[in-house]
């Protein structure tokens, strides 16, 4: 899994929750840092977990490179601002790919579980968000 987030601290959660339910994890601190990881034929990325607005890349930049480099990977996008999202448009076809931050441990591993399961084709019927 690729974490990109900017806050030390919620980047840091974000490891360790995933890490303790035995997902291997590399960790990006803005949007260039995700893109050279995620452009790595070698790094196993089955699911981005990335922060809407991140540094040094513009708004759906960084989406949409993902959506070039690792194509069909889901993308859980994670943020403290729910209001005018810049990727309101990625998440027209999956609501269930935004989580509002704070959220609980719990809440990111259903969320991330729920999209590695779709994007491995189990529970495409399941959804989260009405």
């Amino acid at each position: 899994m690729l974490v990109v987030e900017d806050d030390l601290q919620v980047r840091r959660l974000v490891e360790r929750v995933l890490t303790k339910a035995g997902y291997e994890v590399l960790l990006a601190r803005d949007g260039q840092e995700a893109m050279t990881l995620a452009g790595d034929p070698d790094a196993i990325v089955d699911l981005v977990v990335s922060d809407v607005v991140m540094p040094r890349v513009e708004r759906t930049e960084l989406a949409e490179h993902l959506k070039k480099t690792r194509p069909g990977k889901p993308i859980l996008f994670i943020s403290g601002h729910t209001f005018d999202l810049p990727i309101q448009h990625l998440l027209a076809d999956d609501p269930d790919a935004f989580l509002p931050k704070p959220f609980t441990p719990t809440e990111l591993m259903v969320r991330a579980r729920l999209l590695l399961d779709r994007s491995a084709g189990v529970g495409s019927e399941t959804h989260l968000t009405h």
